[in-house]
């Protein structure tokens, strides 16, 4: 068992073709316990497949997109990363509309005639946006290859919208690692050095379909 363990670490961390295994699971390192011989790994299973690098994955994972200014006041907030869909972060915020709770969805959608477009909605209890049950509020054009939220959005010709789009900025999402615990004795988890992680972030965020200045704010 040890030496399978150590065989996957070694994949995970060193090898950049490792990225799928079967039923497009994604893997990712764990962290070692058991005084650096026994891993755990995390993996993921994107609703729709993914082709983004590591980087770019990682990036649209640690990334909280919010939403303000918009002419319907219950879509503005945090909206938290769920999982990926169409290549992309699919992100979601729980909060009232009409005196109900109401599931706030923002996600990058397929259309019937080939492409993407990106929509706020609010997707029904259970179920995946991107279906005909979906209340949308503003959409936006999409790219094959964007996998997060662009600055210009417009609203739906729709009764239940309203003027002006919400203007949309970034936050990075807060570190909240474990350590492992052995007969009550804390180990120190491997992790990435925190400078060259959030270097890695910024860079991947300046790389991708969207401009924002240091504060966050679309430029």
């Amino acid at each position: 068992m040890k030496g399978i363990l150590d065989c996957l670490t070694r994949l995970a961390k060193e090898d950049p073709k490792v990225k799928t295994i079967k039923g497009m699971l994604r893997l990712r390192p764990g962290k070692r316990l058991l005084r650096g011989y026994v891993a755990y790994f995390t993996f993921f299973l994107p609703l729709s497949g993914s082709n983004l690098t590591d980087s770019e994955d990682a990036a649209v994972r640690n990334t909280i997109v919010i939403l303000e200014n918009a002419g319907v006041p219950e879509v503005n907030g945090e909206y938290h990363f769920v999982d990926l869909k169409n290549h992309a972060g699919y992100y979601s915020r729980t909060g009232p509309y009409r005196e109900k709770d109401a599931k706030f969805t923002l996600y990058k959608c397929s259309l019937r005639n080939g492409g993407f477009q990106w929509f706020v909605s609010i997707t029904p209890e259970n179920m995946e946006p991107g279906t005909t049950s979906d209340m949308d509020f503003y959409y936006a054009p999409a790219k094959t290859h964007d996998y997060l939220p662009p600055a210009q959005w417009t609203r739906l010709n729709a009764n239940h919208t309203r003027d002006p789009a919400p203007k949309v900025r970034f936050a990075k999402k807060e570190s909240s690692d474990e350590a492992g615990f052995i007969d009550d004795e804390p180990l120190e988890p491997t992790l990435p050095n925190d400078s060259d992680s959030d270097r890695e972030f910024d860079r991947i965020l300046d790389d991708s379909n969207t401009s924002f200045d240091q504060s966050g704010n679309f430029v």
